[in-house]
């Protein structure tokens, strides 16, 4: 028998050891070989296995405190349950109940 293990894993971790090498607002102080040694640690077959690499540039402390109008919880609340429905009713007949098991071979287990 042979089971299958979802890959619903995010990672993160910073460009080099500094953590400012590309930010756009302060200087990273690192050298090119401490950059390297630093990427060289994640093992390539581990790299092999993201499918997705996306650089993603800091926010501003400043940004992300703002008092600025954004969705209420409410309103997050009311899309969740209305896209939980078309989820549903999308899959019904296949009694799938989160995007992860669509395309998931019939008799498939996850421990």
């Amino acid at each position: 028998m042979l089971d299958a293990y979802p890959a619903g894993v995010q990672f993160s971790t910073y460009p080099c050891p500094c953590g400012f090498y590309g930010d756009s607002r302060k200087e990273c102080r690192c050298t090119p070989r401490q950059i390297q040694n630093y990427i060289g640690k994640i093992s390539g077959p581990l790299l092999d296995r993201i499918d997705i690499h996306i650089d993603v540039p800091a926010i501003a402390y400043k940004e992300l405190s703002s008092k600025s109008e954004g969705t209420s919880s409410g309103q997050m609340k009311q899309s969740v349950i209305k896209a939980r429905r078309i989820q549903a009713e999308r899959f019904k007949t296949e009694k799938i109940l989160a995007p992860l098991e669509i395309g998931r071979p019939k008799g498939t287990t996850y421990l």
